[in-house]
């Protein structure tokens, strides 16, 4: 009697070791094929911000790759699938669709930044305090450049400019319409005997402090826990059970992302309080609609739209 024939695997020498009796009926006959057989390979994100996920065998046969030649019958190699990307590549149509949409809006609010300016002395623009109606605009023009910024693989910039531009372009047009309902409410709303004119000057400098308390937390986050971008493992049912590596912005904690999202729902309901108060005003003077429409709009994408994508992207 010869000696047996020669037997390849896959299996780890750590594993052939731990698991001799499992293997040695191996020698007389292959075994049943079954998921730890093969494996599979995710591509990078192409054109269409997808992946294309293709199994293998880890011992394929010489002369027929959708055979194994250490297995024999169970399972048969499961079809290439396709999985979405964590980010829009730049090179994708979505992407290029938005760049397109949010160019054109920000050149439209550049000429109307140009429109404002050029009739300031207008009564109906001097009475809105064309001033902030320009750093409005100029927020508006920034939240259309941070769209742009959430496309593409994530890096070290890229997770410091993220938040850090969102936050500030909505301070900017959130932080303008308080300070602006406020000067009003100080004008009509004070009695008689009390009124107060805030100057230009003064409003500005509350604008600021609203601006300041964002470059404090965001300091504090980017000195304490920058967002980095890292590789997270995000397990998928499309794929058996099986986990793909994602890149996104992490940092260990959400303190500061809580910490944000608080002050911007102050500034969000300090408008709304004031947008009611002066409700009576002569609409030349106050913009309470257009608060409360811009503030539901908001209002909507937390409390709608954010719990649904972190449940979409937490859903097996």
């Amino acid at each position: 009697m010869g000696l047996p024939e020669t037997i390849e695997t896959s299996r780890s020498c750590d594993w052939i070791k731990t698991n001799e009796l499992k293997w040695f009926s191996w020698i007389v006959e292959k075994p049943q094929c079954d998921a730890s057989f093969y494996a599979y390979r995710v591509s990078t994100c192409d054109s269409r911000a997808k992946r294309q996920v293709t199994y293998y065998w880890l011992l394929a046969s010489p002369t027929d790759a959708s055979k194994s030649s250490e297995c024999q019958g169970g399972v048969d190699l499961p079809p290439s699938v396709e999985i979405d990307c964590e980010y829009a590549p730049h090179e994708a149509p979505v992407f290029k669709t938005v760049t397109a949409i949010a160019a054109v809006l920000a050149a439209v609010l550049v000429c109307m930044i140009g429109f404002v300016v050029l009739h300031r002395d207008s009564p109906i623009i001097k009475r809105s305090q064309y001033e902030f109606l320009v750093v409005m605009l100029v927020g508006g023009v920034l939240m259309c450049a941070a769209t742009l910024l959430y496309a593409g693989a994530p890096t070290k910039a890229l997770c410091g400019l993220r938040p850090a531009t969102v936050s500030v372009a909505f301070t900017l047009i959130f932080g303008a319409l308080v300070v602006k309902s406020l000067r009003v409410y100080r004008v009509f709303m004070s009695g008689a005997m009390k009124r107060v004119v805030l100057s230009t000057r003064t409003m500005f400098r509350i604008l600021g402090l609203f601006v300041l308390v964002d470059v404090v937390i965001l300091a504090a986050w980017f000195v304490v826990d920058f967002p980095q971008p890292a590789l997270k493992l995000e397990e998928m049912a499309v794929l058996r059970g099986g986990s793909v590596e994602r890149l996104v912005c992490q940092s260990s904690s959400f303190i500061f992302s809580a910490l944000l999202i608080f002050w911007k729902t102050i500034v969000l309901f300090m408008g709304l309080y004031l947008s009611f108060l002066i409700r009576n005003v002569s609409t030349d003077f106050q913009e309470s609609v257009w608060i409360f429409a811009s503030a539901v709009v908001v209002l909507f994408g937390s409390v709608i739209v954010l719990p649904m994508a972190y449940l979409r992207s937490s859903w097996p």
